[in-house]
């Protein structure tokens, strides 16, 4: 086939084409251009139906190399259309627009492998408006720098909630927790408070492997019954 990399050879309407090479894209970094002209270089070097500089290649709107797709008799460098929700990968079924312009694919109509993974490039800036949003997934993960979240009320329900900080910040005029147990294991603990600090449990048990040390200007122990210390040794003065 002849490789046509400019017009389209007079040929106008939209066309059935197969995307033949594309660059690389991983839903991360889509637009890696340093990696995707690597591989164009490599896949060019590996097929002799056509050549071309992945370095001087017009680029589109999205900020990568062009498709090189097949249409009719012919192999056309064609840009994607900022509509088209997924990006055309390797041997993907497309819709072609063509005109006296650069061809234009304006949506992935069969994928090549239904099970490989699927990419939606968004632009640099995106977002996303609805009255109710609802995402349902057997796994959802996220990959990002920094997140904001906005809300009047967070509600997250889950059978095992696990998380892992390496810094851990929380401002709150109220904090309120509920639980039938709680459980926490640290490596140092440090508690402080600017005002008062009250503890209510039905039974209250401190154990302490080593020393357990009660520094304070007042010390008020009531109790209701009998107060019980046991211990080797017992200094008061």
């Amino acid at each position: 086939m002849e490789a046509v990399f400019a017009k389209t050879a007079n040929l106008g309407g939209l066309y059935r084409g197969q995307v033949i090479d594309a660059p690389i894209l991983s839903p991360l970094h889509p637009h890696n251009d340093a990696h995707n002209d690597a591989h164009n270089d490599n896949h060019n070097d590996n097929h002799g139906e056509y050549h071309h500089d992945a370095h001087n290649v017009t680029h589109n709107g999205a900020g990568h190399s062009p498709i090189i797709v097949a249409v009719l008799d012919q192999i056309l460098e064609a840009n994607v259309a900022a509509s088209c929700f997924l990006a055309p990968q390797l041997g993907d079924e497309v819709l072609v627009f063509l005109d006296d312009s650069p061809a234009i694919i304006l949506s992935v109509l069969k994928l090549a492998d239904p099970f490989k993974e699927a990419v939606c490039p968004l632009p640099n800036r995106a977002k996303l408006t609805s009255l109710e949003l609802t995402i349902s997934s057997k796994h959802l993960a996220t990959n990002v720098n920094t997140a904001t979240v906005k809300a009047n009320e967070i509600s997250v329900k889950s059978r095992l909630l696990k998380t892992s900080f390496g810094l851990v910040r929380s401002v709150a005029n109220i904090v309120n927790r509920a639980a039938n147990s709680f459980l926490g294991r640290y490596g140092d603990l440090n508690l402080i408070s600017q005002r008062s600090t009250a503890i209510e449990s039905k039974r209250l048990k401190l154990t302490a492997k080593d020393d357990l040390t009660a520094r304070t200007d007042n010390l008020d122990i009531k109790a209701q019954g009998s107060v019980l210390i046991d211990g080797r040794t017992l200094r008061l003065g």
